[in-house]
């Protein structure tokens, strides 16, 4: 079932999470059942309605930070990638370091299980 909250009220009013009893009669709740005026439902369903109102502005806002994040990540991505091109592109024979093949090998895992213990 999706539910839907819309205002009666013909002026956008900027509300906070707290609402007043005539903040409350200027909105209406919208169901598959039918169209509700909030003002006549219980207490319980008030409260519950402000709840509503308030996530819904809450989702808003996160759904903003959420765009403006993948944003900036968009553009760090990007700039890495410019980034290490220009170090790639400017890597020279003399910045080489030598590797020793005489070196012995270092094994992949770094804490070896010890196997001289007897239990």
């Amino acid at each position: 079932m999706q539910l839907m909250v819309q205002s009666l009220a013909t002026k956008k009013k900027k509300r906070s999470f707290k609402m007043s009893e005539s903040d409350i009669t200027d909105w209406k709740y919208v169901a598959e059942s039918g169209t509700y005026d909030v003002s006549l439902l219980s207490p319980e369903a008030q409260f519950a309605f402000q709840m509503l109102v308030d996530l819904d502005k809450r989702q808003t806002v996160m759904k903003e930070k959420i765009a403006s994040l993948q944003k900036e990540y968009a553009i760090m991505t990007a700039a890495s990638v410019s980034f290490n091109g220009t170090v790639s592109s400017n890597l020279n024979k003399d910045a080489l370091i030598d590797i020793d093949t005489d070196e012995p090998e270092l094994p992949d895992v770094e804490v070896l299980e010890d196997t001289s213990r007897e239990i």
